[in-house]
């Protein structure tokens, strides 16, 4: 059966090869069950990553260069001592080889199907990730990003249990002023690895300003770090994918926030747990610094900005209650699909 976490193994195992460096060094993939021969993965003399996948001579393939990073090519390698003609797809910057392989286990998983042929296939799946080679290598962010996406990404989970069309909730990233909206409600995360108590900070006195006809309510996501048995970011990804949430779509809102694939890849170590949720009502009785709180509603002259800790601890305020909770993310829902 074939995984991301075999094509992985795979690349690792070709790295173990002591071939010379005039070889090509392939490893079959035979556990596909793929008609005729397997394809392969490979690494050419350049220290590139291929996917070979074998065509009849007669076979024509169209080569797709558009992208500067992954090229569609009609190829011939010599592998086992035999010359052949490939589908060659080939990574040209290792800076994309975490990209590579989800496209790699995309093309493969497709070839499973049958119901296309190869070159197609690759162009198709290559067309749906083609926006994600214009970003650059990213530097691995903060522990403070790391921890705010995953609590947004834990409260993407929450939703899309209740559908896939959750991603057009997930406003955020795209530079709305809440984490996540539909026509009437909105949601801002807070994540926090607090030991004791529970506060967070709110940045600027009109995070938490309720804008007319709109309800906002407030998460706050404790978690805290450890070493196995959590959830990583590539594992909240592929969570999300399994809850219908397309891979192609969701990776390159991650990129737009700094964590490209590589950097996903690279966040794989740093494993969380949820410790726990709550959700409030952000009302005319939460306790919050907005606009009507100055003197003519605009902050005192020469202030341009404030950041606030709000300490939850105690109550009040109160947190929803669970049903409420549901109810809240059932109506998020409900006004996507309207």
């Amino acid at each position: 059966m074939i995984s991301r976490e075999l094509v992985w193994k795979v690349w690792q195992l070709i790295g173990a090869s002591p071939l010379p460096s005039t070889e090509l060094s392939a490893h079959e993939l035979n556990a596909l069950g793929l008609p005729g021969e397997p394809p392969l993965l490979a690494v050419d003399p350049a220290g590139l990553r291929r996917l070979l996948i074998p065509v009849s001579p007669e076979i024509r393939v169209l080569e797709d260069r558009r992208s500067a990073g992954i090229h569609i090519l009609a190829s011939q390698w010599v592998v086992d001592g035999r010359q052949r003609p490939f589908v060659d797809v080939v990574c040209l910057k290792p800076h994309l080889n975490d990209l590579f392989d989800i496209i790699v286990f995309e093309i493969l998983s497709e070839l499973k199907l049958g119901a296309q042929p190869p070159a197609q296939v690759c162009a198709e799946v290559l067309e749906r990730w083609r926006e994600l080679f214009t970003f650059e290598r990213g530097t691995l962010p903060s522990r403070d990003a790391i921890i705010g996406l995953w609590g947004e990404l834990w409260v993407l989970q929450q939703l899309a249990a209740l559908s896939p069309a959750a991603s057009r909730a997930w406003t955020g990233p795209q530079g709305a002023r809440f984490d996540f909206n539909s026509r009437t409600v909105a949601i801002e995360v807070k994540t926090t690895v607090q030991r004791h108590g529970l506060s967070v900070f709110i940045h600027g006195h009109d995070q938490l300003e309720v804008p007319a006809g709109l309800t906002l309510n407030l998460a706050v996501v404790r978690i805290e770090e450890i070493p196995t048995g959590g959830q990583s970011l590539p594992s909240a990804v592929d969570a999300l994918v399994q809850a219908g949430l397309g891979r192609p779509a969701l990776m390159l809102v991650l990129a737009k926030l700094g964590f490209t694939p590589d950097v996903v890849a690279a966040c794989g170590a740093i494993e969380f747990r949820l410790l726990e949720d709550r959700f409030y009502r952000v009302d005319d009785a939460f306790p919050k610094i907005v606009s009507s709180s100055f003197a003519g509603g605009r902050l005192p002259p020469g202030i341009v900005t404030l950041t606030y800790q709000l300490d939850l601890t105690g109550v009040p305020p109160h947190p929803l209650s669970t049903s409420d909770t549901n109810r809240l993310m059932q109506t998020i829902i409900a006004e996507l699909d309207e």
